[in-house]
């Protein structure tokens, strides 16, 4: 049985193949997982390769969109911040396209921005010897298994919505066959190997199978008992957070922002928040990290307004009301 600490120190030493004794160190894929292992444990490296996947999303998009023009200009100049090109105003013509705020529904469009991330996330993975895109939701562990030897990419509902996201695990993988591995139409069967090597650990909680996977990709206390921080981009919690990131990532940030701002509206006809995702909710507002979704829907909900057309005061009166109280069914008076 392996400790935390000697999982820790000693990484990938600590697997062996589920059907043998073998260990991977022995393995042909040897260097393979331990070059993947060194990059994503780089914070660096993985905010330089987000930035790429920014970059990507942008050109995914040229020609898609009439306003193309205008939103290249102010990402361009995204360094010169002002008023008028505030996290909240560059994004509102973007989003207002949509009356249902999906920026990146599965239906494309060649005038509307839909897609953009998983257009951008599905034609590496197609490059890379991938299979279809699948869906977890509340799946065992003999199901995702299976998955991960399908070689099937797959949008994680069953994850935290606020601090994990459904597109995590295939951003990571866009990093690694992008900037890690040499471009091959086969790099998808590293992704199967994921789940042919194991660690038997001796975790807080009790004792635990962990699998390749997640410790090259979903390392977190609750996995590998390693914390998200020290785990950098094989944490998908640290690699959601660093993409959130608006000002660094724009683009990218508001994508994955507000589908967590949907997300937790799912349920509720107006934002309200059910028992189930309270606790996501309430970790995100503790970091102080507010998806401009929710605070533009709270203005209108309940102020009829636009949270962008509300003076600075009334704005972090708002703000601080959904950082004490969350975002529920009752009104507010601002």
């Amino acid at each position: 049985m392996t400790t935390v600490s000697e999982l820790k120190s000693e990484g990938l030493q600590c697997f062996t193949h589920v059907d043998t004794s073998k260990k991977l160190t022995s393995s042909e894929d040897f260097p393979t997982f331990k070059l993947i292992s060194e990059k994503l444990s780089k914070l660096d490296f993985v905010t330089a390769a987000i930035g790429k996947l920014e970059e990507a999303m942008w050109n995914e998009m040229q020609g898609r969109a009439p306003y193309l023009t205008q939103l290249r200009n102010l990402w361009n100049n995204w360094g010169k911040k002002t008023e008028a090109t505030s996290e909240f105003g560059v994004y509102k013509k973007y989003f207002d396209q949509d009356s249902e705020h999906e920026i990146d529904s599965t239906r494309r469009s060649t005038t509307n921005p839909k897609g953009i991330l998983s257009a951008v996330l599905r034609k590496t993975e197609q490059d890379n010897g991938f299979g279809e895109v699948s869906y977890a939701w509340g799946v065992g562990a003999e199901t995702f298994l299976h998955n991960l030897k399908a070689r099937r990419p797959f949008k994680d509902y069953s994850a935290n919505v606020s601090l994990h996201g459904e597109y995590t695990h295939r951003i990571q993988w866009w990093i690694v066959c992008n900037y890690v591995l040499l471009k091959s139409n086969n790099n998808a069967q590293y992704f199967e190997e994921c789940a042919k090597w194991k660690c038997e650990l001796d975790h807080p909680k009790g004792p635990r199978r962990v699998y390749l996977w997640d410790f090259l990709f979903d390392s977190a206390t609750n996995t590998t008992g390693l914390d998200e921080t020290e785990s950098a981009g094989r944490s998908p919690i640290t690699v959601f957070e660093l993409c959130r990131d608006e000002f660094k990532y724009p683009m990218l940030g508001a994508f994955l922002n507000y589908r967590v701002a949907k997300a937790l509206s799912f349920n509720q006809t107006i934002m309200g928040i059910t028992d189930k995702n309270v606790r996501g909710l309430q970790e995100d507002l503790t970091k102080k990290i507010i998806p401009a979704g929710v605070l533009e829907r709270a203005a209108r909900r309940f102020l009829n307004t636009s949270f962008q057309s509300l003076d600075k005061d009334k704005q972090k009166k708002l703000y601080d009301i959904i950082l004490e109280k969350g975002f529920t069914n009752h009104s507010m008076d601002v």
